[in-house]
Formats: structure tokens, sequence, C-alpha cells
């Protein structure tokens, strides 16, 4: 039986995920409240952010728990 179970490192997942950043983003967090090309963000000021364009694509933090890093962090919580 073939092995089910294949290792991918974090960093290839992320990556992966960042370059889906606008499709993946609007799937876990609906629609964002303002968007630009360059970020979209989610709550009444803007507190959750994420960026959309250049070497931090899919880079995302919430601004009022001080927590951000990759798409990969929002999908495991």
């Amino acid at each position: 039986m073939a092995n089910m179970h294949t290792h991918t490192p974090i960093a290839e997942i992320a990556r992966a995920l960042a370059s889906r950043a606008e499709e993946v983003s609007v799937a876990l967090l609906g629609e964002p409240t303002s968007k630009s090309r360059k970020e979209y963000r989610w709550g009444k000021r803007g507190s959750l952010w994420l960026n959309q364009s250049g070497p931090d694509r899919g880079r995302w933090y919430d601004h009022e728990r001080g927590l951000g890093e990759t798409l990969v962090d929002p999908i495991a919580r």
C-alpha cells in the first residue's frame, strides 16, 4: 500500500497559500471591509490586515491580538 502521508515543509505550504492569498483569505474570513491592490482589511477599523503584494504577499497581522505570520496560522486556529 502506498504511503498515505506526505511530508511537505511548512514553508512550501505557506508559499502555496500566499500565491492564492485572495481566495484563501475570503474563504476563511469572508469579504474584506476594505481592499486595495496592496492589502485587504477586515473589521470596523481594519484591525485584521493581509498583505497582497511584494515579497511578503500572504502575510497577515491581527492588530487587536498582536498576532501575525503566514496564512498557515489562521487556518491552524
